[in-house]
């Protein structure tokens, strides 16, 4: 698996990350207008790679997304209330091969999850883990 939010809050607290700081804000936000106890799944999208990281956090009815603006120090956070109409999984021989999650939601929104594009080579088999974890709890 890659990692929990509760790990994910360790290592911005111990500074493991780029922009450490930045991170640490939507932390303490994400505190304050959440119970992070009631967190379904947590997945961080592009925090080893060089693309624009964003955490998608799965709730209990629908899904919260947050992403930094590539401009300034700012966050949004973008909740979507809404239930699963469909999941498709696309899996391989190979755990480092392409494993790809596509969820579809009641609203018309999906999210594509996907092993190679969301990470970097060392974390590709943490990611396929993640993505198959997540296929059996949603």
């Amino acid at each position: 698996m890659t990692i929990s939010y509760a790990e994910f809050k360790e290592q911005v607290n111990s500074r493991e990350f780029n922009n450490f700081s930045n991170w640490k804000s939507a932390i303490q936000c994400l505190e304050e207008l959440y119970d992070t106890d009631k967190f379904v799944y947590f997945y961080p999208r592009n925090l080893y790679n060089s693309n624009p990281a964003e955490l998608i956090i799965f709730l209990e009815k629908g899904y919260l997304i947050v992403k930094r603006s590539s401009k300034d120090s700012t966050f949004s956070f973008e909740e979507n209330r809404c239930r699963i109409i469909s999941k498709n999984f696309i899996a391989t021989k190979f755990r480092n091969d392409a494993q790809v999650l596509n969820l579809v939601y009641d609203n018309g929104k999906e999210i594509t999850l996907h092993n190679i594009n969301d990470s970097n080579f060392d974390w590709v088999e943490e990611y396929t883990q993640s993505i198959r974890e997540l296929y059996k709890i949603i």
